[in-house]
This record gives C-alpha cells, structure tokens and sequence, in this order.
C-alpha cells in the first residue's frame, strides 16, 4: 500500500513537470516587493479583498444549458481514435459517461483557436461568459498539443484521489483545474502500458503560448468591461509567466509570505521582473507544486481583456487557476437592477415599484467568510416595502428561492416602512459561500405617493412611454463583519453602474379636469332637465387634463354623472341650496376621478296668497304677494297689504281672527306658490247708530204734538246692522228700550218717545225693551234706508198739559241687537 501511494504521487509530479523556454531571468523577489500584500499561511482571513474586486471565475452548475457553465471550443483538433475525456487512474481509460472535456490544440493554425466559456461568474448583477483565445502558440515538437480542461459543473467535486488530474493534491477535486491550461500534460506515465493510452508527442522547452481572456454579458453577448481578480497557481520553475495592463500593478497583487512554524515550512519564491512596455513577468526557481510557493492573486481594474505569455523552460508547462483567492474576498458591492411593471390600473399590483438587489459571497475557506451579513434597502419616495414580498434567489443555483437553503430575516423598519433589512442568519454555510443572491423586492405606493417625485417618461417612440422610471442605483446598503476588521461593522454602499439601476413602473394618466362651482340651478329645475351633460359642469380643457400630461396615451377623457339614474331631486329644494353633483372621469385607458360640481340653487319669487276664510271656510278676501323670494322668511303682520285687511274685517267688520297661519311672523316662504290662511268668526253687531237725536224745539199746544222723525238724522251715523255670521239662519232681533226718561233738571217727560214701523204699527219706548226690526234671513241691514222710505223710525209725541216744565229735555236709549227669532 505505501508503494502504491508513492507511485501516485510521483505520476502527478510528471504530469507537472512542464517545460518552456526560459526568456528572461527574473530577479526580483516578489515576497521582498513592498507593494505586495503578504498572506500569512494559515491566517488569509486576516487581509481582505474590496468587495469591488468580487469577480472571479466559478464553475456554476444552473439548472439548465443557459444557466451553468458550458464550453463551446472553435479551431480545437479532435483525434480519431483518442478519448477527449478526463482519464481515469491508473489505466488512463475514460471515465464511463464524463461530461467534461479536455480540447487539443495544436500550433501553425490560421483560423482562430478558442474556447468560448459560458456562464462564469457574476459581475454587478450581470452573468459574465468568457472567452479564452489562443493569439500565439508555438509547440516546437510537431504533433504536439496544448490542453484546455473544461470540467462539467455537475463534476466539479469529484475527487482527484480516483479520477485523474494534474495536481500534486491526489484530494483535489476536478473543479479544481476548471480553466486550466497546458502542453504535455499526461504524456508520460511509466507505469502504464503505451498500448493502452492515446499517445502525444512530447514538447520541448521552447514552447510558448499568448493568449488572452475576453469578458461579455451572458445575456447579451455584448463584450463588458469588469473589475475582479485572477488567481493563478502551479507558478513554479518549469515555467513563467508574462501578464500585460491591467494586471501588472504589483501594488494590487497578494501572494503567501515565508513560513517556517514545525512542522510546516514553506519558502514563496516566486520572482517579478518587469520587461518592455510594463510587461510583468513571474518566474519560480524551484519546482515545488505548493500552494504556498506557487500561487497568487492579482487585481485588476476596469477591462474587457486580459492578456497573457505562457512560457515553457523545460519539458511540460501548465497552468491552474484558483476559484478561491488566497487572502478573504469581501462581499461583492451590490447592484440594484430594476425591475419592469407593465401591470395596468384595474391590476392588483398596478404602480408597485420591483427591483433586485444583486450581490456575491466569494468563494472563501471557512475561516475566511463572513460572519454578518444584512442588506437594507430604501423604497422611492412614496413608497412603502412589502416584508412579505421580499424574496431571496441564489442566482447561482437554479434562480430558486432560497427559503429551505439559507437562513434569513426580513425586518421592516418600525418607523419608516420605506425601509426593510434582510440579514443573512448563517454567512458561514457551506451553503451561503460562494454564492450570488437576488434580493426580490416589491415597493407598493402609500398616501404620499407623488407622480411628480418619480421620472414619469413621455415619449411616444418609446416603448417605455408612459412608465415610472425609479433609478434605484444606491438605494441598498449592505453592513457586515468580518475577521479582517475585527468584527466591527464594514458598510458598502450601492452605486449607479447604468441604466440597469431604473426601474420602470407602468402609470396610466389621472384624470385632473376640475368642476365648476356654485353653478345656478333654476328654481324647481331637475339636474339633467337643465344640464343633461355633465361635461356643463366642467372647467374647460377637462378633455386633456391628466396628471401625466401625456395627451397622445391617456387621453380624450369623457365625462358622465356618477350613479346617473339616482341624482338628487332638486325640483323641490330652496332657492341658495347649495348641493354636490359628482361626475366622473374616464382617460383613454379607463382611469377614473370623481370631482363633485357645486350647485346652487337661484332665487326665485314666490307668489303668496292669503285667504281670509269665515269660520265655514268660506273666502271672504284674499291678498296676492308677489314680491317677496323663495326661501325668504316673511312677517304677515308687518306686511300693510295683509294687515289693512285684516283690519278691514276685525276693526271695522266686527270679525274675529280665530285662526292664525303658522308660522305668521316668521313664516319661510318654501315654494313659488304657496298660500296661508287667516279663520274669522263672523259677529253681529250695530256696526254705527246715531248718537244724538235731536227733535229741536217743540210748541206745547192742547193737541197732541207729533214728531215723526228728528231733524240732525242726516248729519248722524246710521242705524246699521252688520251680520257676518257663516250661519244667519236664525235672524237677528234689534230691541229698543229707554235707559233714562226724558227729564229736565229733574222733571221728567214720560213716554213721549215711541218707535214707529208704521203708523199703525208703532209702541211707547220704555224701559222694557221691544223690538224695533226682526230680520228672519239675518245679514246686514241699515235701519235708516227704512225710516226714510216708509217715515218712521224714532218719534214723539206729546200730549196736553203733558209738559210741566219747559226747558231741554234728554233721555239716553239703548239698541240692542240679538241673534235668534222674534220672541
């Protein structure tokens, strides 16, 4: 068994033992450079790499042939006959069912030799191919070969230990010479029978080869400028090594130092030398195949091409590229990349704001990765993030959610819910390392969201006419810690890369057209019947009044009554009615607004009637108003036209109000015609009667004297009978009666005075009353009209000797007036 474990490692020393020719002797130790950071062995967690430098190639197994890592070569030579396959040890026969590859190539070929790398690595938010291309390459031994090693990301951890290739590590792993190059290699293995293994030439110490890297967007196949590191491994005496600008800034290279701690001891001899045009060259002056004594890592700034000169100084040469740089690789600095919404208005996520945020883990040893990690994120201007929505992706693997994967947390900011953190709960993960992450998130629009605050796009040849544009380039701060700074936090802000960082939210136009206020109404008028359109009731201009001002996307805007069967009944409301209409508009794309019109309502005259009834409704009199308004509050018994009717009726027509309108001194006048009414109770009255009766001077004599009628009764009021009763049917009944005797200064003058309705029909007034006039129908009567038709009325007469003093003789009488038959 210990036989067998030397024989292996000695097949692998061979199969490393490259040769080249050996150009120039460098003589610089890079160890001894000042500008060369040192990595102690053992302690590469302690220097750190600037997450900007994050970029370096991977082997990435996606989830199908345009999302991991393929190899499409061009010029390569095939032989019939000879396996391209990664061979198996020890008999160097094919691994059954290999999907990796190793290309031939081979010197003196005009068409272009290259290997065409899909799918290598991600640089701010882009996945990044590249192609290896051969400018130069000289075996000098014909029919020799130079290898490219294109390992299948599905067989990246296969181990070295059963399954051949060059590596002084028999437990290394195939991904482990991913990108690897070199001439001779596996040519010569002496305990193998030649039968049995395809047979190559061996190459001389003068083989050469230039050849350089190109970098291009995955998606677009456009050739990027990138800034990353390149790692390199194997470096030792067998071969050196010449790279051009960008990479020969020593004071961006890190290599391992010295190290002599039992029972481990390793001395970096790696030397520099620098030859014309700033052309770096690395050489080694030992053969070791050590990591710590071979290897580097360089960075580079922005470029599309890196170029190299391979040189063989003895027989074999090779090169490895390390996916793992030898000091810490920080977190990538993340890139926002926005995100398109196309949603429309009538869409549950219409105006949410999407993008991504993009970032990697390198490829750090376990000692060397990040021990926190969180990324906070601000949403625009008037807009709140949705924790629920967040989603994190490993763009690496599949673009699936990670959920079952990694570990983490979403927190939303209790006092701004524009911001929201992810952190990461287990950066040290096998898992979590050497990974790229997409950040998901959903912004959705809260109260104070502005259309203005938010690059609102019009361009009609545009496809994004009428879009939101949100640049959200340095909208993402991710804080970690590390070993390297002691553990205390280390901030990376996000910054604008291009246009990538916008993200594009469809935003169909708000109506903005105003309505009209205090638009007059006509009295009793419905809405329609005077405005049957309701574009009457907007400022002009409504038709092309959108937020957006986007005329040719979003408008004509119509306009029509919200709810147009149920507007308010206006015919009965009062004059200065003030009442809201809304009416709602409609862009192009359907967007809606509601604005409420004012209407008010016009003054309108109202006409007034009052009716002066009797108890028995009957119409006595009425007073037409016609000057006062609707909705006008009026005061009747201040009004001279209703009162000197009144008066007409109760002052001087012996009538009674019984019954007052309501409202009498404040009553609202509520329509254009209304009427109130005043009730009177008819009366019966002596409405006027003579005051004085005066017979003048009479002459005694010894007849009897008679005096059919006094002489002033023209001059005085007549006996009047006024009946106003709604019901006369009982009549009325006037009596007569002497309340005083005729005396003079204290003499009396009895019965003298008798009342005459005809000369045969007449009776002594005295102090029993008897009836003077009996009306069976009732009503009005005027006594007077009768005493001057018919000659009677109130005489006297006086008999002889009936006069016992002469003098001026008075009496008082009295009228009464009742109603009822005659007794």
């Amino acid at each position: 068994m210990k036989k067998n474990k030397i024989v292996l490692f000695l097949l692998t020393c061979l199969l490393f033992l490259f040769v080249t020719d050996y150009r120039v002797l460098a003589v610089n130790k890079l160890v001894n450079n000042p500008n060369v950071t040192l990595v102690r062995p053992g302690l590469e967690r302690s220097v750190e790499i600037n997450g900007k430098y994050n970029f370096s190639m991977q082997l990435i197994n996606g989830k199908d042939e345009n999302t991991k890592t393929t190899y499409r070569p061009k010029g390569n030579t095939v032989f019939s006959g000879r396996n391209p396959q990664i061979e198996n040890r020890p008999y160097n026969e094919a691994f059954p069912g290999s999907k990796s590859q190793i290309y031939y190539f081979q010197s003196g070929k005009s068409e272009e030799q290259s290997v065409y790398v899909s799918n290598v690595g991600f640089y701010q938010g882009r996945s990044v191919d590249v192609k290896w291309v051969i400018d130069d390459l000289y075996l000098d031994i014909p029919g020799s070969v130079f290898r490219f090693f294109a390992v299948d990301p599905s067989e990246q951890h296969l181990s070295g230990s059963k399954y051949y290739i060059p590596s002084v590590d028999t437990k290394a792993e195939w991904g482990d010479i991913f990108m690897s190059i070199g001439s001779g290699l596996g040519d010569k293995h002496t305990n193998i029978p030649n039968k049995t293994r395809p047979r190559y030439p061996f190459t001389s110490g003068k083989d050469y080869i230039d050849y350089h890297y190109e970098f291009y967007d995955s998606l677009t196949k456009e050739k990027i400028e990138i800034v990353g590191l390149w790692n390199v491994s194997n470096l030792n005496k067998l071969k050196t090594l010449e790279v051009y600008s960008p990479l020969n800034d020593l004071s961006k290279y890190y290599t391992y130092s010295n190290y002599n701690v039992y029972p481990n001891k390793y001395t970096n001899n790696i030397e520099y030398n620098y030859l014309y045009n700033n052309i770096l060259q690395f050489s080694n002056s030992v053969a070791t195949m050590s990591k710590y004594e071979t290897s580097f890592t360089g960075l580079f700034e922005r470029t599309n091409t890196l170029k190299f000169r391979l040189s063989m100084n003895n027989q074999t040469m090779g090169l490895d590229y390390l996916r793992q740089a030898i000091p810490r690789v920080a977190p990538s600095i993340q890139t926002v990349i926005g995100r398109v919404n196309n949603a429309t208005h009538d869409q549950e996520n219409y105006r949410d704001v999407y993008y991504d945020i993009i970032f990697g883990v390198g490829n750090n040893s376990i000692d060397k990765r990040t021990d926190k990690l969180s990324i906070e994120t601000t949403a625009p201007d008037g807009y709140n993030i949705d924790p629920s929505q967040i989603k994190v992706y490993n763009v690496a693997e599949n673009s699936e959610e990670v959920d079952n994967k990694i570990s983490y947390t979403v927190t939303l900011n209790p006092e701004n819910k524009a911001k929201a953190t992810v952190t990461f709960n287990d950066t040290k993960s096998e898992e979590f390392n050497n990974g790229q992450y997409k950040i998901s998130v959903v912004a959705t629009p809260n109260e104070s969201f502005n259309l203005s605050n938010n690059g609102y796009l019009i361009k009609e040849d545009d496809k994004f006419n009428g879009y939101m544009h949100f640049d959200l380039a340095t909208t993402a701060v991710m804080t970690y810690t590390h070993y390297a700074s002691n553990n205390i936090d280390t901030k990376q802000y996000s910054y604008k890369v291009d246009d990538r960082s916008i993200a594009k939210t469809n935003y169909e136009g708000t109506p903005t057209g105003e309505a009209k206020q205090n638009v007059p109404l006509e009295y009793g008028k419905s809405i329609l019947s005077q405005y049957p359109d309701a574009s009457e009731l907007l400022e002009e201009g409504y038709q092309t009044s959108i937020d957006t001002n986007n005329i040719a996307k979003d408008t004509p805007i119509k306009a029509d009554y919200v709810n147009k069967d149920k507007l308010p009944d206006t015919t009965k409301l009062m004059p200065g009615t003030k009442l809201k209409v809304p009416i709602r508009l409609t862009s192009k794309l359907g967007v809606t607004t509601d604005v409420d019109a004012t209407l008010v309502v016009k003054e309108a005259k109202s006409q007034l009637t009052v009716n002066i009834v009797n108890e028995a409704d009957e119409l006595l009199d009425k007073v037409e108003l016609n000057d006062y308004l609707i909705n006008q509050v009026v005061d009747l018994t201040a009004i001279k036209e209703v009162t000197s009717v009144l008066d007409k009726y109760t002052t001087n027509g012996g009538y009674t109000i019984i019954e007052r309108p309501n409202d009498e001194t404040n009553l609202l006048l509520n329509s254009s015609k209304m009427s109130v009414t005043y009730k009177l109770k008819g009366n019966l009255l002596i409405e006027s009667a003579p005051r004085l009766f005066d017979y003048g001077e009479i002459k005694t004599s010894v007849d009897d004297v008679h005096i059919r009628q006094a002489k002033n009764l023209d001059e005085q009021p007549p006996l009047k009978i006024v009946d106003n009763r709604s019901n006369k049917s009982t009549g009325w009944n006037l009596k007569l009666k002497m309340v005083k005797t005729f005396t003079n200064d204290g003499t009396e003058l009895p019965n003298i005075m008798e009342y005459r309705l005809s000369d045969s029909d007449r009776f002594i007034v005295t102090s029993d009353a008897m009836t003077a006039y009996h009306s069976k129908t009732g009503g009005d009567y005027t006594l007077n009209d009768d005493w001057k038709k018919y000659d009677s009325g109130l005489g006297l007469t006086i008999g002889p000797g009936q006069v016992k003093k002469l003098g001026r003789y008075s009496c008082e009488i009295e009228w009464d007036l009742m109603p009822g038959e005659e007794p």
